[in-house]
């Protein structure tokens, strides 16, 4: 069940409505906590972890705007309205898309990936975990990754719902741009998001040679506020309070027993719709 806004913890909806001074030391403490929680939640070393005043396809927006573009080309795996929004951000700037529609309400394979890069090569295969408009899980992340890697693509994961509700790890996968909203796995609110870019990715982000069309989600600029506490533009503070609550929960919780506990509420979903006798 990857539908959302969710409901919210107490000290989530509490912390959303505190407003501080967004340049403050206050502040500064604030960001480098979230983004130290992040780097577990991501299951990561990375510290280039954005935050996005604005939904998660905002943080997909950044990731496309800053690493694609003319001359570039991605592998997009469309299995709906969310994975299918790779596509149509990617030819807003320019890149060469190749789509493999999945239209069986299944995971992608590996088989289908390879067969894709023996007609050609991708500088980025996208891909979102969970897909809510059809609820399908992509189990097969970690191998299509791996593989995409090892063929020299960058790999961008939409992990919405999934981030902090079942395993996604970044380092190990080999994941190069992660995207997560408040809204869902988080259990946060909506409109503030997260992303967290690979030290591979970063480097290229650091020497393309044009900056993106997108001024807001231009990363180098967002990192001003996010690592050297400097000004972007305001930042939605009660959101990030928010954001700092939710990952703190996460973090007491741990990622094992919320794995555990999202897994469980979904057997159970599961046995009970059988029960009647539904599909």
């Amino acid at each position: 069940m990857g539908a959302g806004p969710v409901p919210i913890p107490y000290q989530v909806a509490k912390a959303n409505g505190v407003v501080i001074n967004h340049l403050g030391s206050t502040m500064n403490s604030v960001i480098s906590r979230v983004k130290e929680m992040s780097k577990y939640a991501f299951q990561t070393e990375s510290n280039h972890i954005l935050g996005i005043s604005g939904p998660a396809s905002a943080a997909v927006e950044m990731a496309v705007s800053n690493l694609l573009g003319t001359g570039k080309k991605v592998l997009v795996l469309n299995q709906g309205t969310f994975s299918g929004r790779f596509a149509e951000m990617a030819e807003r700037v320019g890149t060469d898309v190749t789509m493999i529609k999945n239209d069986d309400i299944r995971p992608f394979t590996l088989e289908e990936v390879k067969a894709a890069y023996k007609k050609s090569d991708f500088d980025v295969l996208t891909i979102v975990q969970g897909e809510t408009s059809c609820g399908v899980k992509n189990i097969h992340l970690e191998e299509i990754a791996k593989f995409a890697k090892s063929k020299g693509s960058l790999v961008f994961v939409d992990a919405v719902c999934t981030l902090s509700t079942m395993p996604l790890m970044m380092d190990e996968w080999g994941l190069d741009a992660v995207i997560t909203g408040g809204q869902k796995g988080l259990s946060s609110i909506p409109g503030v998001s997260l992303i967290a870019f690979s030290n591979e990715a970063w480097e290229k982000i650091e020497k393309r040679d044009k900056k993106p069309t997108h001024w807001c989600v231009d990363a180098l600029l967002a990192d001003r506020f996010w690592s050297q506490q400097q000004y972007h533009y305001t930042a939605p503070v009660p959101g990030v309070l928010a954001i700092h609550e939710a990952l703190r929960l996460i973090c007491k919780e741990t990622l094992e027993k919320r794995f555990e506990r999202h897994l469980t509420s979904s057997t159970a979903l599961q046995s009970a719709i059988e029960a009647m006798g539904l599909k």
